[in-house]
């Protein structure tokens, strides 16, 4: 069937760990696989960690990661207190969720928050199917605009709200099919006015 996502992390330096890989892989080989790995399997959705700085994170997005993690901690109980001295490895990018949402739009690219596929039960075959000859964007794109629409309204600060709004409107007009153009107009106005996890 193929691969629905996969990962591509590097080792990083840890407090209480003395090892060095014997083929270390530098920031440009990174991008480099990333690319490779992209063009190989083109429907799969690839992750990039905060174990890379921001900047290999930004041009990441750009040839070819489409999920990743922001404002991670990697201490056990990191999301209470944190304590540095015992973290599983060293973060490269701190930034908050918001700063690394920014930056995103800073991109033109839409975040999305959707867990719709699971819930749906498009996985496996059923996903593959849709995903190889790209017509789950009949569902990303739509479900992508809708999370992304909670999130302004539930947790982002003004300013990305504002930025964010003005993505939105963009990634409307790339939904191909009018109907779902429609249906997804009608479900941004009901998370407007309060209503939640909405999807297709």
């Amino acid at each position: 069937m193929g691969p629905h996502t996969f990962s591509v992390p590097r080792f990083q330096s840890a407090e209480t760990v003395n090892c060095q890989s014997e083929y270390p892989v530098s920031e440009n080989e990174l991008l480099k696989i990333i690319a490779i790995l992209r063009l190989a399997v083109p429907y799969t959705g690839m992750i990039i960690s905060t174990r890379e700085r921001p900047e290999i994170r930004a041009k990441a997005f750009e040839i070819g990661i489409s999920q990743t993690s922001a404002g991670s901690r990697t201490s056990p109980g990191g999301y209470g207190e944190e304590s540095k001295e015992v973290s599983q490895f060293e973060l490269q990018d701190e930034r908050s969720l918001d700063e690394v949402v920014k930056s995103v739009l800073e991109q033109g690219l839409l975040p999305s928050f959707c867990t719709a596929c699971y819930r749906s039960s498009r996985t496996g075959k059923t996903f593959m199917d849709l995903a190889k000859p790209g017509n789950i964007h009949n569902f990303c794109r739509p479900n992508a605009i809708l999370t992304f629409q909670e999130y302004l309204d539930d947790y982002a600060f003004p300013q990305v709200k504002k930025f964010g709004q003005e993505i939105i409107e963009k990634y409307l007009l790339e939904i191909p099919s009018q109907k779902i153009r429609l249906e997804t107009l009608n479900k941004l106005e009901r998370i407007k006015k309060g209503e939640r996890d909405l999807y297709f």
